[in-house]
């Protein structure tokens, strides 16, 4: 071992050994007479399938950081630190350690109403959240929160309303992949996840103009037993709206024609008032047309070879992002 790494791990060494006489025993040194170290946060949590960890996540203010689940380790370099910012030694070491911090019971009322929304989003709609602050000392607190669950509200039933019947068959011919079931457990994110879905589903069978934002849902937790009849509606698109018919309902699209443009910005053409400054050549290649401007430096099956939308079918959005995801590694344009 060279005798710059010895060096390095004598001055950790003593370094941690500092921290273990003097850092760690003056844990309040730069708490002020008004003011307590949170020494300890600590959640007890009775809901089987929500982790601690998960509850946590929401807590707006949580203990200084902790080494092998029980050393402040960061604090005590930070606590070894002198009040003379001038000293470059003083600076080093707040800088690579952890300022204390200060129990704020404004964070804790803010923690109690995270859990909370949280969660509801999970279906724990009679769940309680407490927090009870104890004071080891005259300058520590410590901060428990008790999360009553309660039990979890389930689905019990999905009905659909598609007021655009061209829809129907699309949206309930494809419900096995639903991750909306029969008796699990409710959650916000069931919603969000299933209109994602039914989107791209509609988005892949030409519906090119179809959103999310069309689909949303009516949740009834009356029915009891801590059950919920949810129903999913699709609408119309608004009038005077991209993407409607006249009858009123979401236009469906199919491919007219698939147009290449290498070294020819589509934009600067159509806003130019002088076309004849562009040298562009047409050609078409297999069913497509490859615009260019000036020598075209490739074969066209470079082109077509990494192409999955065919004219005459129906528009499908995943065809086009793998089209364009294909032709973006070929770094030809």
């Amino acid at each position: 071992m060279s005798s710059r790494v010895t060096g390095f791990l004598n001055r950790l060494a003593g370094l941690i050994i500092l921290v273990l006489l003097f850092g760690s025993c003056r844990t309040t040194k730069y708490v002020s007479e008004n003011e307590r170290l949170l020494s300890r946060v600590e959640i007890v949590n009775d809901a089987r399938d929500v982790k601690r960890a998960e509850l946590k996540s929401y807590l707006r203010q949580q203990e200084n950081l902790r080494m092998l689940g029980f050393w402040k380790f960061h604090l005590g370099l930070y606590n070894l630190s002198g009040r003379d910012d001038s000293k470059g030694i003083n600076r080093w070491l707040k800088n690579i350690g952890e300022a204390p911090v200060i129990y704020d019971s404004t964070m804790v009322d803010r923690s109690i109403e995270q859990m909370g929304l949280f969660l509801d989003n999970r279906g724990y709609y009679l769940s309680e959240v407490e927090a009870k602050v104890s004071y080891p000392s005259d300058r520590k607190a410590k901060v428990t929160y008790n999360v009553v669950a309660g039990p979890r509200y389930r689905l019990n039933n999905l009905a659909y309303k598609i007021e655009d019947k061209g829809l129907e068959a699309l949206v309930l011919n494809d419900t096995a992949n639903s991750v909306m079931r029969r008796g699990r457990g409710f959650t916000s994110q069931m919603h969000e996840r299933e209109r994602e879905r039914i989107t791209e589903t509609l988005r892949n069978n030409g519906y090119y103009n179809f959103s999310k934002e069309y689909i949303y849902f009516i949740a009834d937790s009356s029915v009891g037993n801590y059950r919920i009849n949810d129903t999913l509606v699709v609408v119309r698109p608004p009038e005077n709206t991209a993407g409607r018919t006249a009858q009123g309902n979401h236009a469906r699209y199919a491919v007219r024609s698939v147009t290449f443009h290498v070294n020819v910005d589509p934009q600067e053409i159509s806003f130019s008032e002088d076309l004849g400054q562009f040298s562009i050549d047409t050609l078409q290649f297999e069913g497509l047309d490859i615009l260019y401007d000036g020598k075209l430096d490739f074969k066209p099956n470079v082109l077509t070879n990494s192409n999955y939308i065919v004219p005459g079918d129906l528009y499908k959005a995943n065809l086009v992002d793998r089209t364009q995801s294909l032709l973006s590694g070929l770094q030809i344009f």
